[in-house]
């Protein structure tokens, strides 16, 4: 199905006379789930979730002096680095497949802690790596979560039902 397929769809399941209103400071944007998704902010999202990968590699390959912890656990870190990073990356990718981004995201992560050995006063640990990998689970699991409960069927992918 297009998108002018899904947004007629759309419009038809609103009823008669009522427009689907939602009004962002900067113009028009979709806040609502049942209006298509500009590409414009889209964009911003594609975006933002390419930098917080950017971030995740530089943060794991500083040295060991120049690292700077917020004072929780470290493996915390990583699950909340990562959660963040995956929720980032399911929103900016809505019709791909989350449990390859998933899994990609997982291999980033062996990666970069495989890398450490190479970072003077880093270490790779085999248990930074599954909190990493938490983490990303953690976020496919809210997004799918929050997709079953508030997602609009526009929103959802084509093989999925309500």
């Amino acid at each position: 199905m297009t998108n002018p397929e899904r947004a007629a769809r759309g419009r038809q399941r609103l009823g008669r006379g009522r427009r689907p209103t939602s009004w962002a400071i900067a113009g028009r944007l979709p806040l609502r789930f049942d209006e298509p998704m500009t590409p414009r902010f889209l964009t911003i999202r594609r975006v933002i979730a390419w930098f917080s990968i950017a971030v995740l590699g530089v943060a794991s390959w500083l040295p060991g002096d120049e690292m700077i912890r917020t004072g929780v656990d470290g493996r915390l870190e990583h699950a909340a680095a990562y959660l963040i990073s995956g929720l980032a990356y399911f929103t900016a990718y809505p019709r791909r497949p989350k449990w390859l981004i998933a899994i990609l995201m997982t291999c980033y992560a062996g990666i970069l802690e495989l890398g450490q050995l190479f970072v003077p006063g880093r270490h790779a640990a085999i248990l930074d790596w599954l909190a990493s990998s938490g983490g990303v689970l953690c976020a496919l699991l809210l997004y799918d979560a929050y997709h079953r409960v508030y997602a609009s069927p526009l929103e959802r992918p084509p093989n999925e039902t309500a």
